[in-house]
């Protein structure tokens, strides 16, 4: 009787190490999962985009951060590869006199958010202006930023540089 008690106490206490063995690797898998789940860029302008058309796709060709490289400098367009909610900061600077311009985060060619800016009239009255959109998106899903057509009939804008 005393064999199966103190079989009983050590099949208890090795079921609880299992667990807590079970316990630490899901743990470690969910804290991997949260590292390998993270996407981040960072990017400007190294030069000045004069006369920017409506409906213009900006790439940023400056590229400061760009983990797990999802997002293309070339075209301007952030793919998403895995699904989940995503946090975009847009800020858009105009540069010249009395220049009007309104900018498009987009996701798949739909508008997400939009911003407006506007320079002075005199020599370094530049305008920047920040907004940003919290998006939902899917793999594969894109998002970029594009001269809005929102801007005047026959303007331009002309996106400063960093």
């Amino acid at each position: 009787m005393a064999h199966m008690k103190i079989l009983l106490v050590l099949s208890l206490f090795l079921g609880l190490i299992k667990s807590q063995l079970i316990n630490n690797d899901l743990q470690e898998l969910q804290q991997l999962k949260i590292e390998t789940a993270i996407r981040a860029f960072t990017v400007q302008n190294s030069i000045v985009l004069e006369n920017v058309p409506k409906g213009y796709t900006v790439a940023f060709d400056l590229v400061l951060t760009n983990e797990k490289r999802r997002y293309n400098s070339k075209s301007g367009i952030f793919t998403a590869d895995i699904s989940g909610l995503y946090l975009f900061l847009l800020n858009i600077r105009v540069r010249y006199y009395n220049k009007l311009c309104y900018s498009e985060l987009v996701r798949n060619n739909n508008k997400v958010v939009v911003t407006m800016s506007m320079s002075g009239t005199k020599f370094h009255q530049h305008s920047s202006e920040r907004n940003f959109g919290i998006i939902q998106l899917d793999i594969g899903d894109k998002v970029w930023v594009r001269s809005s057509p929102l801007t005047e009939t026959g303007k331009t804008c002309s996106i400063d540089d960093a």
